[in-house]
C-alpha cells in the first residue's frame, strides 16, 4: 500500500489514486462534485445554521464561458450513502468569471464578488429559505481596469469593503445605501505591480494588509495619511495570499510562487518567524483555522492541501519523520488531480474544509479527529491494526 506515516499517523500522502482507494480510512466525509471550474469557494457561516445537517457553499461557476455565481445546499448528514448531498438552490448568470465572492459578516444573504472584468458584483438573495419565491436584488459597479482576486468584508464595520487587482490598486467601498451602485470611499495605489489578495485585520477596524506581485506585504489604516505603514520585501517571488491569525492580533501568514508559506510578527515585520517548506510548486491559497490558533492550511499548484500546527515548529523529529515533512507538517490532501485555486474552512468543525480545482471539481471534507487528536501510545496501535 502506498501510504507514508508519520510516527503520530497525521500525514497521509501518495497519488490521487491510492488516496481514493483509502480514504474512508482517514476522512468522516469526502464528497465531492463535478461543476463548471470554480475560482472560488465558501462555506455560508451563519450562526442559525450551526448543528444543521443542511449547510450552504457559495461557488463561482465557468461552464464553457458561461458564467454564474452559484449556491449549493450541502446534506452532510447523508455520511456515505451513494446520493450526492449537493443541491444548486441558487445561481446567477454573470458577464464574466467571478474570480472571488464572499458574503457579508454575519449576513449570508448579501454576497460580494470581484469579476474577471474587474468589476464588482454584489447580491442580496434569501437563498437558505427553502419557501422563498426566488427574489433578488444584483448591483454591478465598474471596479477595476483588469481582473482582480482580491476581496474582503471588515469584519468590525460589515458595510466596508475591499477590492484589489491587477490594476496595481486597493478600493474601498461603502455598501450601506448601495441601491444602484457601491461607492468607492478610498484608493490605495501603494503596489507597483498586480495586487494578489487584500484582507482585512479581524482585530482592527480601520487596519488591513495586502500582497502583490511585487513580492512585497502591506499594512494599511485607512486613518493615515501616510502610504502605508508596513512595507517589507516579503518573498522572492509573487506573493498570492496572506491570512490574518483570528486570535493574535499580530500573527499572519503568506502564501509565495517561491513554494513557502511565511509567518510574520507586526511587531518586528523585517524579520521572518518562520517558513513552513513543503510545496513543490507556488502556493496559492493560505487560511488560518477559525476554531484553533496554531492551525493553518496551505493549496498549491502542487494538488496538495497541507495542514500546518505553527506549535510544533522545532519539534524533535525521530527516525523517518523529516523524510516526510517537517514537524509542523501535520496532514497532506490528495484528493485533488489539478491547481487547487481556493480552500476555505468549515466554520463549525475543527477539521472540515471544501476546496475547488482547475479539473472542474469541488470537494467538501472532514479528517478524522482520531486521526489528528489521539493519545499516540493507543490510537497509532489501533490505526495500524487497520491493514
Amino acid at each position: 500500500m502506498d501510504l507514508n506515516f508519520r510516527d503520530d499517523v497525521s500525514t497521509f500522502t501518495g497519488s490521487n489514486k491510492v488516496w481514493e482507494q483509502n480514504k474512508d480510512q482517514f476522512y468522516d466525509y469526502a464528497h465531492q462534485q463535478t461543476i463548471g471550474r470554480s475560482l472560488t469557494c465558501q462555506w455560508v457561516d451563519d450562526f442559525s445554521l450551526e448543528g444543521n445537517d443542511d449547510q450552504y457553499l457559495i461557488l463561482g461557476e465557468d461552464h464553457e464561458k458561461k458564467y454564474e455565481l452559484s449556491i449549493y445546499r450541502v446534506d452532510l448528514g447523508k455520511g456515505s450513502q451513494n446520493q450526492s448531498p449537493f443541491k444548486k438552490v441558487f445561481k446567477e448568470s454573470l458577464g464574466s468569471e467571478a474570480h472571488h465572492a464572499r458574503h457579508q459578516p454575519g449576513n449570508p444573504h448579501v454576497i460580494a464578488a470581484i469579476q474577471e472584468s474587474g468589476n464588482i458584483i454584489m447580491i442580496h438573495s434569501d437563498y437558505t429559505n427553502k419557501y422563498s419565491d426566488g427574489q433578488r436584488n444584483t448591483i454591478v459597479t465598474n471596479g477595476h481596469t483588469c481582473e482582480g482576486y482580491g476581496l474582503s468584508w471588515n469584519p468590525k464595520n460589515t458595510n466596508q469593503l475591499l477590492t484589489a487587482a491587477y490594476d496595481s490598486k486597493i478600493f474601498l467601498w461603502d455598501v450601506a445605501e448601495s441601491r444602484t451602485q457601491l461607492q468607492k470611499v478610498q484608493t490605495f495605489d501603494d503596489h507597483t505591480k498586480e495586487v494578489e489578495d487584500v484582507e482585512w485585520s479581524p482585530f482592527h477596524y480601520n487596519m488591513f494588509g495586502s500582497v502583490s506581485d511585487d513580492k512585497t506585504l502591506k499594512f494599511f489604516d485607512t486613518r493615515s495619511k501616510k502610504s502605508c505603514l508596513i512595507d517589507i520585501i516579503a518573498h522572492s517571488e509573487e506573493i498570492n495570499s496572506l491570512s490574518f491569525n483570528p486570535f493574535n492580533s499580530n500573527i499572519l501568514i503568506t502564501g509565495s510562487s517561491d513554494n513557502l508559506a511565511s509567518l510574520w510578527d507586526l511587531r518586528n515585520p523585517k524579520k521572518r518567524m518562520h517558513s513552513f517548506i513543503s510545496h513543490s510548486k507556488p502556493v496559492y491559497k493560505v487560511c488560518f483555522n477559525k476554531k484553533q490558533e496554531n492551525i493553518f492550511a496551505t493549496s498549491s499548484d502542487d494538488k496538495k492541501i497541507i495542514f500546518w500546527d505553527i506549535s510544533k515548529i522545532g519539534e524533535e523529529q525521530i527516525g523517518r519523520d523529516s523524510d516526510i515533512g517537517p514537524p509542523e507538517m501535520i496532514f497532506t490532501h490528495t484528493g485533488h488531480k489539478k491547481l487547487i485555486r481556493d480552500i476555505y474552512w468549515y466554520p463549525y468543525e475543527k477539521w472540515a474544509m471544501v476546496s475547488v480545482d482547475d479539473n472542474y471539481i469541488n470537494q467538501v471534507w472532514k479528517v478524522k479527529p482520531e486521526i489528528l487528536e489521539y493519545n499516540p501510545e493507543i490510537e497509532f496501535l489501533q490505526i495500524l491494526e487497520q491493514f
